[in-house]
C-alpha cells in the first residue's frame, strides 16, 4: 500500500484531514486543507483535478516504485527526493489558471506553519514583484521565521534574462534542468538507411513495413486539436 511502512504521524503534528470527495489520508499523506474550491464542487476536495499536484508531492516525497518506465523506456526505480518524508496537502488553488488567490495563499501558509511542516514545497508563483505585495514571499517569510523551508519553483519561462519567479533571498529556489539521456525513436529505411529522431514509440510496430508519406498529404496531417 502507499503507507507501508509508516507508522502513526509524529507527535509534533497538529493538522487535520478534512477528506472530502475521492480523497482519504493515511499514514503517508498525513493531512489536508482546502482553501480554494471547484465551480460548481458542493462538496470541496483536496483531490488533484489536472495531476500537476501529485505530479510534483511525488517529485518531493514519492515511494519507490521498482520496475517504472515510458512504455517500456527507460526502466529503473523511481522515487521521490525523500521516500520516507510524509506529505500534508494545502490547496490553495483550483484548476483553473488564474484562480489562486492571495488569501487562501496565506491561509495556507500560516495553517501549514502551525500543523507543524518541516519543509514547505510550491510549484506554483507569480511575476516577481515587491517582497510585500507578493503573497509568496510574505507567507514564505514568516514560516521561515519558524525555521520551515520554503522551496519555490523558478517558473517555466526561463533561460531568458528576469524570468525567475521566486526571488525573495528566505526561498530556495528551484530551477529546471536537464540531462544528457535522450529517449529516441530508430525508424529502418527500405534501403537500410536508420534515421534516429528524438520521442518515444508508443506502438509495437517490429518487423512492419510502412509506405513514407509527405504528412502533409494524409488525413489529419496537421494533427489538429481532436483530430488523431
Amino acid at each position: 500500500s502507499h503507507n507501508e511502512g509508516f507508522g502513526p504521524p509524529p507527535k509534533k503534528w497538529k493538522g487535520v484531514c478534512e477528506g472530502g470527495q475521492n480523497f482519504t489520508c493515511n499514514d503517508k499523506l498525513i493531512g489536508d486543507r482546502v482553501y480554494a474550491t471547484e465551480v460548481g464542487d458542493s462538496s470541496p476536495s483536496a483531490g488533484d483535478i489536472i495531476g500537476h499536484g501529485t505530479h510534483t508531492a511525488s517529485i518531493a516525497a514519492g515511494n519507490a516504485i521498482k520496475d517504472a518506465s515510458f512504455y517500456y523506456v527507460a526502466r529503473g526505480t523511481v522515487r521521490g527526493a525523500v521516500p520516507s518524508a510524509r506529505i500534508a496537502v494545502y490547496k490553495v488553488c483550483s484548476s483553473g489558471e488564474e484562480d489562486c488567490y492571495s488569501h487562501d495563499i496565506l491561509a495556507g501558509f500560516d495553517d501549514a506553519i502551525a500543523d507543524g511542516v518541516d519543509i514547505l514545497s510550491l510549484s506554483m508563483g507569480d511575476w516577481a514583484t515587491v517582497f510585500y505585495k507578493d503573497p509568496y514571499a510574505i507567507g514564505s517569510f514568516h514560516a521561515i521565521e519558524k525555521d520551515v523551508l520554503t522551496s519555490q519553483g523558478a517558473g517555466n519561462t526561463g533561460p531568458s534574462q528576469q524570468t525567475v519567479l521566486s526571488t525573495a533571498p528566505w526561498v530556495f529556489t528551484v530551477g529546471a534542468t536537464i540531462t544528457d539521456r535522450h529517449l529516441v525513436t530508430k525508424i529502418v529505411l527500405g534501403n537500410r538507411k536508420t534515421l534516429v529522431g528524438n520521442g518515444v514509440n508508443a506502438f509495437n510496430l517490429s518487423g512492419t513495413k510502412f509506405p513514407l508519406v509527405y504528412g502533409d498529404n494524409v488525413s489529419n496531417g496537421k494533427c489538429v486539436n481532436a483530430s488523431v
